[in-house]
């Protein structure tokens, strides 16, 4: 069954005026023309839309229903025309990437500068997921592309090692779990300890929200500790500013301290935990391909393996 979009607003004009010939006169038809749509349309339901009164018209139930209906189609058709003309301009490609809090803000954030101002016709969503949804956002279509520390997963997406990290611990001058000076490689990094032993001291975190807070807090409880945070903030800047006040420990990944530590005075303590030491993985649809956006992304994303 077909539907003449001039019949749908036609109704739906009536539906608002309540009167058949002010809607007419409104979608710039005769009354009679007006009349013969809405009985062609009618018909071709096979219900009566309006009730006929003598001062005006009213919807009937089945008129109720086709209103919504015609709601959500001429709701879907502006949808269409403004992604059309998003398309047109200047933003011609669009791709959402999902990314664990340390890839997102130790590893991509620095960078994503980058590939917007090589790409300056590409709008580009950054969505922060932990590391155990990612696969799943991507595999349903949330995301095209994903990064998250870990091992490959296998089934509906494809991932690739891209890139190495890993977790230390960052510490205060004079902090117990510091060495004493002398004792410290030329390298500026500590021996290295247990996470155990660091659920001891207060720590500096990440947002409440974030997933690097989550990983660790999870950790802390399979250790039967709590994750003692004096403060929660929403960057690594600021938390490797806190604790080289003082403010007490951090675990972030090694990028990051290489980039902010070292202008800072905080200690850097490897973790020797297994995993601590992280592959990046950057994981894509099996079963869909990419859009020449997110292929863009993608080798933009592997060209950065180096800066990790």
């Amino acid at each position: 069954m077909r539907y003449d979009l001039t019949d749908l607003k036609l109704f739906m004009a009536i539906a608002q005026a309540g009167n058949l010939s002010r809607a007419s006169q409104a979608r710039h038809l005769t009354p009679s023309a007006a009349s013969q749509r809405l009985r062609n349309l009618e018909q071709a339901l096979g219900c009566q839309l309006f009730t006929r009164e003598h001062k005006g018209m009213r919807l009937t139930e089945e008129g109720h229903a086709m209103l919504e209906h015609a709601r959500g189609v001429f709701a879907a058709i502006d949808g269409m025309e403004a992604e059309a003309a998003l398309l047109g301009s200047s933003l011609q490609g669009k791709a959402t990437l999902a990314a664990n809090s340390s890839s997102l803000h130790g590893f991509i954030g620095p960078h994503v500068g980058e590939f917007l101002t090589a790409f300056p016709e590409v709008n580009l969503t950054l969505v922060e997921q932990t590391s155990e949804t990612i696969a799943a956002s991507v595999a349903e279509g949330e995301a095209d592309l994903g990064v998250y520390a870990g091992e490959p997963m296998a089934g509906a997406v494809a991932c690739e090692t891209f890139a190495q990290d890993r977790l230390v611990v960052i510490a205060p001058p004079g902090h117990p779990l510091v060495p004493q000076p002398g004792e410290r490689p030329e390298d500026g990094e500590g021996p290295s300890c247990r996470f155990f032993d660091t659920l001891a001291h207060a720590f500096v975190g990440m947002a409440l929200t974030s997933s690097n807070y989550a990983f660790l807090r999870e950790l802390a409880k399979r250790h039967g500790r709590p994750l003692r945070c004096r403060i929660h903030v929403d960057d690594f800047t600021s938390i490797v500013r806190l604790v080289s006040q003082g403010v007490g420990l951090a675990i972030i990944p090694h990028s990051i301290y290489r980039r902010l530590g070292t202008a800072h005075a905080v200690a850097c303590l490897p973790l020797e935990e297994t995993w601590a030491r992280r592959p990046l993985q950057l994981v894509r649809s099996s079963e869909r391909p990419l859009t020449p956006t997110a292929q863009r992304l993608r080798s933009f994303l592997k060209g950065l393996a180096d800066k990790a």
